[in-house]
């Protein structure tokens, strides 16, 4: 039954586009000029991606002359990265319809699926712990916000959070989730490195932050990125949760405009899945030893803040970001050595560009957690083979366990040798 919906969503939605692909352009900037107008896109298009040197931006094929002309005109560098994006949605959607019957952590699976193994694992808890799986909150149309729990019967042990799915299209974030899940209940007493941070720390763990986007994605639009609030511009649903927090809301970086994509909501925390994270972040504060929220993409570890000094009109540099540099230079480094790439990481104003109702912002300024941080996983792009993965599951994993030994601070040496030896 499922690969039949499947391929009768993809059918349907490929012959009311039948003149249209979508591609993805990558952008390459060199001047300040350059990227102010590269900028202006975001008003207009959907930019996947967006660093000093490069932008990706997703057009149909029926669009994209015009842009590449404009481009030619300013002398601004480009390439199609990816002539047709519905080939490799087909594709997707094709091979996950043979997966139906069983969870796969090797690849990509519904939220039905994801719920089903969450409890799953909460029933096969690791010995003298407690695991349990709650509902924090619902969202707009009313799906459950489900967490896992990993905990001891023990007072005032620290917390590590760990979020995923925000941007309903970052598949790739959720899978990534499912692996350090696994990885935590397999290799207790066998890792020494798991061994610990079970030891010290309870989890709590969200894969999926958006359930109503992420099920839209498989039902709907696998590129849908918002939730599904019904806004002023009803053919324009949904609010970017990204930038809906309660932190320097309506900001720079954050769209007024109810189609844009990275549209902050009609106001501050207005969307119940923004209101759920905010209660329970704000009650366990700096009880919270790391917040930790998956995105994708583009390889980079984010730190606050997002958004601009009200006197100076420049990102705001917080009072601690020097320690908070130090720690996120730690989990950096450490997943450069897993496979030999290269991470930017920074805060996320001028790491990557102005933002503003960020969750992690959120959790240090409002909710008094000291260390926050957004981890943009591997990739080129939202679809991904599952072969991406265990590799990712691997370097967000040393970059977790580096911020965490950095925070303790142990020293940088121990830390990559315990990781060598896993």
């Amino acid at each position: 039954m499922l690969k039949s919906t499947f391929l009768l969503l993809f059918v349907s939605w490929a012959s009311a586009n039948v003149h249209e692909r979508l591609q993805l352009l990558q952008v390459y900037p060199q001047t300040d000029e350059e990227r102010f107008y590269l900028e202006q896109l975001k008003n207009e298009h959907d930019v996947w991606y967006s660093s000093e040197d490069r932008y990706d931006v997703l057009l149909t094929s029926s669009n994209i002359n015009w842009l590449l002309s404009s481009l030619q005109k300013r002398g601004i560098a480009s390439a199609i990265v990816n002539d047709d994006l519905d080939r490799d949605i087909k594709e997707e959607f094709e091979r996950l319809s043979k997966n139906e019957l069983f969870f796969d952590y090797d690849d990509f699976n519904n939220l039905t699926s994801i719920y089903q193994e969450m409890d799953k694992i909460a029933a096969k808890c690791i010995p003298g712990f407690v695991c349990a799986v709650d509902i924090i909150g619902t969202s707009v149309e009313k799906q459950p916000i489900k967490r896992l729990k990993i905990s001891k019967n023990v007072a005032n042990r620290k917390v590590i959070w760990l979020d995923a799915t925000t941007h309903a299209r970052e598949w790739l974030t959720t899978a990534t989730t499912f692996k350090i899940m696994k990885h935590l209940q397999d290799k207790y007493k066998v890792d020494p490195t798991v061994t610990s941070m079970l030891d010290k720390y309870d989890w709590h763990i969200i894969p999926v932050v958006n359930p109503d986007g992420y099920i839209y994605t498989w039902k709907g639009s696998r590129l849908w990125r918002k939730n599904r609030s019904i806004n002023s511009k009803p053919t324009c649903p949904g609010v970017d949760l990204n930038r809906n927090a309660d932190s320097a809301w309506g900001a720079v970086g954050a769209s007024a405009d109810p189609c844009s994509e990275t549209y902050r909501g009609p106001s501050v925390a207005s969307e119940p899945e923004t209101q759920a994270l905010q209660k329970h972040i704000k009650s366990l504060g700096s009880n919270i030893i790391e917040f930790i929220s998956l995105h994708a993409y583009g390889n980079y570890w984010l730190i606050p803040f997002g958004h601009l000094d009200d006197a100076t009109k420049k990102c705001y540099v917080a009072p601690d970001a020097a320690e908070t540099l130090r720690v996120a230079d730690a989990a950096a480094n450490a997943i450069e050595k897993v496979f030999n790439t290269k991470w930017k990481r920074g805060p996320s104003c001028n790491t990557i560009y102005p933002n503003s109702g960020g969750m992690i912002d959120y959790a240090k300024a409002k909710a008094g957690v000291k260390y926050t941080t957004v981890p943009e996983v591997r990739g080129n792009g939202f679809i991904v083979p599952p072969a991406q993965i265990e590799p990712s599951f691997k370097e967000i994993w040393a970059g977790i366990v580096a911020s965490i030994g950095a925070i303790e601070k142990k020293p940088f040496l121990d830390i990559i040798q315990e990781l060598k030896s896993q």
